[in-house]
């Protein structure tokens, strides 16, 4: 499996362990590209559809969560990551590939910006603000969106012992296009399909 985790210098930052189901309790060493915005690789060092997962690790991905009132106003540098995050990531990961996005125990842990108080937050929730938040940019491609407990991850990547902040995941999923006998898209099939139905429509009533 190829995994390329975002958000994550491996050179400067703690390194990284997978931990399998279902205990979820002995790290084993990870294997995976990584990408930093801030430093390190850059998403243009990986091809097209090279990837199975991206695991974001330190994006700055939770205050869309909050649905924080003029995100960009307050973080103009972060529409950039979010954008190769799900656009050029959309890119990078094969069909049926996914972005992970790991949600943590207890939201409230985070700060609710702007107003600097703690508020808990479900992630149904969560996730609805967050896709109001950034509409603009996972509108682009036909996300599959899916909430997956711990229980049913094959894995976790997490920092060493750091594994059970987290007891939900937020998966983005690129769908896997379905074809025909011939391998063509059945989407530009059924386009086409109903091309030559209206047309014949039209011949019949003599339109």
């Amino acid at each position: 499996m190829d995994i390329l985790v975002a958000c994550h210098n491996e050179a400067t930052d703690p390194p990284l362990f997978k931990y399998l189901s279902p205990r979820f309790d002995t790290p084993v060493p990870l294997v995976a590209d990584y990408v930093d915005p801030s430093g390190g690789r850059r998403w243009t060092d990986y091809g097209a559809e090279t990837k199975d997962i991206i695991w974001e690790q330190y994006c700055p991905i939770m205050y869309p969560f909050e649905k924080v009132a003029n995100y960009y106003n307050y973080y103009p540098d972060h529409k950039s990551i979010f954008y190769d995050l799900f656009d050029t990531g959309w890119k990078i990961l094969k069909p049926g590939g996914r972005i992970v996005i790991p949600f943590p125990n207890d939201f409230a842990s985070f700060r609710s910006f702007p107003r600097f108080h703690w508020k808990p937050i479900d992630v149904e929730t969560a996730l609805a603000n967050f896709k109001s938040v950034l509409k603009s940019i996972l509108s682009r491609h036909p996300w599959i969106v899916r909430i997956v407990p711990r229980s049913s991850m094959p894995f976790i990547i997490s920092e060493r012992d750091e594994q059970d902040r987290y007891d939900m995941y937020i998966c983005f999923v690129k769908p896997v296009p379905r074809t025909n006998n011939s391998g063509i898209e059945m989407v530009n099939m059924t386009r086409k399909s109903k091309r030559r139905r209206h047309c014949r429509s039209r011949k019949y009533t003599g339109e």
